[in-house]
């Protein structure tokens, strides 16, 4: 198995990804395992968390000769999307004046990357299917069958098998493009890896650098590793081009990162209290649940839900039975107030650990107390 060392191309995209996330770092080493072998690869991962560069990583580990071939599925009407991937003959439709080879066929002996394969609608799924099996394409309008020497990567911001099981997506096709799965962790579950890419776009994007170097004060720092992100690495740099817009000077400053964030922290708080409530009522219907179990309800990771469960443990609205694979939650009878300061204080660390930050509002959420009493903290 060639090593990255030994492709130049594959080495330069790897520097390129900014991050020491043991979930990134994961990813990254699978592509050096997948890359040589010709089964088709699933990429998934928030929009903004780097699918593309993935794709482009696995095809240069791949040794392929041809290109890499990308196209957006979403961005297609369902004919104009059949006819970019196989091609057409000429006269097959109004307006198909000449020939045009497809996108498989410019693909050959490369890679395809079909990003958001899970906007394709089901019938275009029964062609798709066929070509992945037998290695064949027919373009539009034509009789002839073409063999064609493609690998497959895809990607999707969506549950594909949940696609599945609601009849939206051809299983048969799921397990031909998800031959190997590669999960991109979001933003906001990588730690200080947001502080890291920050200050690489502010040093290194040229759109971004100012006439002096930029600066991130700790203050703004603490701004940026406690927002969600939901844009991730897209939603980041958008912030930044902000920030190197309207502030006067190179230092960047916790009050300009909340300018520059507006009203959207705010949200993503509320968002956070509404999964503690939702964890909680879930418990409760439950009588007593697993971690696995919250976990596929509400669409955690592990490390989220743990976060979240200890949290609700500390602040006395959930208790922890059993140990190891039988360790189960469930609601403390009566759930009542942090009345000791000392736990309250214990409580708004944890918070200010996690979420870096601590509101009224979210303390209140989860201590118990109601939001317009004050608390210690």
């Amino acid at each position: 198995m060639a090593r990255s060392q030994d492709n130049p191309r594959a080495e330069q995209i790897e520097r390129a990804i900014i991050g020491s996330c043991p979930a990134l770092r994961g990813a990254i080493a699978a592509t050096r395992r997948i890359g040589p072998r010709k089964v088709s690869v699933l990429v998934r991962g928030e929009t903004g968390t780097g699918k593309e560069r993935m794709a482009q990583l696995v095809h240069e580990r791949s040794g392929r000769s041809g290109r890499l071939v990308a196209v957006n599925c979403a961005s297609f009407a369902e004919t104009m999307l059949e006819a970019e991937l196989f091609g057409h003959e000429r006269g097959a439709f109004t307006g198909a004046q000449a020939l045009k080879r497809g996108l498989f066929e410019s693909a050959d002996g490369g890679t395809l990357f079909l990003d958001e394969v899970g906007e394709v609608a089901l019938a275009l799924e029964a062609k798709l299917l066929r070509v992945l099996q037998e290695g064949r394409i027919r373009r539009v309008g034509g009789t002839r069958e073409i063999p064609v020497d493609v690998r497959v990567v895809s990607a999707t911001h969506q549950d594909l098998q949940a696609l599945v099981e609601d009849g939206r997506f051809r299983q048969d096709l799921y397990f031909r493009l998800a031959g190997y799965r590669i999960e991109l962790p979001p933003l906001r579950e990588r730690g200080r890896d947001t502080v890291r890419i920050a200050r690489h776009l502010l040093r290194e994007d040229p759109e971004l650098l100012g006439e002096k170097p930029w600066r991130l004060c700790r203050d703004a720092e603490d701004e940026f590793l406690r927002h969600g992100w939901p844009g991730n690495v897209r939603e980041l740099r958008n912030v930044l081009m902000q920030l190197v817009v309207d502030v006067r000077g190179a230092r960047v400053q916790r009050r300009h990162v909340r300018d520059a964030l507006g009203d959207r922290t705010s949200r993503h708080d509320e968002e956070r209290i509404d999964l503690d409530e939702a964890t909680v009522t879930f418990v409760r219907e439950r009588i007593a649940a697993s971690s696995v179990e919250i976990r596929a309800e509400l669409g955690l990771s592990k490390s989220a839900a743990q976060r979240r469960l200890h949290r609700l443990c500390l602040s006395g609205r959930l208790e922890r039975v059993g140990v190891g694979v039988s360790c189960r939650y469930r609601v403390v009878a009566g759930p009542r107030p942090c009345a000791d300061p000392r736990g309250r204080e214990r409580i708004a660390l944890t918070l200010a650990r996690e979420e870096g930050r601590v509101s009224r509002q979210s303390l209140s959420a989860a201590t118990g107390s109601p939001s317009g009493r004050r608390v210690g903290c």
